[in-house]
């Protein structure tokens, strides 16, 4: 059950994010399209949110496997911390790519630029979390 605790906390927590982001901003916040309204648009965003929380959580579960010998630890607590971490952090940078809308490279530069961006965030927060709480 632990190997996987890192990468599932990770997606789950990111579709959460995912879900939620998407019905303030649909239907509290009413900034939807005329022609879907708030739970059609929101049915949208949860489909596209289970696809990318699933590559989200198998990026993570690749740096947990890629950081194992190193970084191996002996409880759940530093796991879920650094999920949390991990998930908080790609919320932001999810925000921000909306946000600033960069050029980088079109639909193919996006999807691949979130799997390494997916990577390298959870492994930063396994690196990160095991120097500050140790290998408890």
């Amino acid at each position: 059950m632990k190997p996987v605790l890192f990468p599932a906390t990770v997606a789950a927590l990111m579709l959460g994010i995912w879900v939620v982001g998407a019905f303030v901003d649909l239907c509290l916040l009413q900034n939807n399209d005329p022609k879907f309204r708030c739970w059609a648009g929101l049915q949208v965003i949860m489909i596209f949110s289970c696809i990318g929380a699933v590559l989200t959580g198998l990026m993570a579960g690749l740096a947990r496997a890629a950081l194992n010998p190193f970084l191996a630890f002996r409880s759940a607590f530093p796991e879920s911390l650094s999920a949390i971490v991990a998930a908080f952090v790609l919320a932001l940078v999810f925000y921000a790519t909306l946000l600033w809308e960069p050029d980088i490279g079109g639909m193919g530069g996006i999807f691949f630029g979130w799997l390494f961006a997916s990577f390298f965030i959870c492994g930063a927060a396994l690196v990160i979390v095991r120097r500050f709480v140790g290998n408890s």
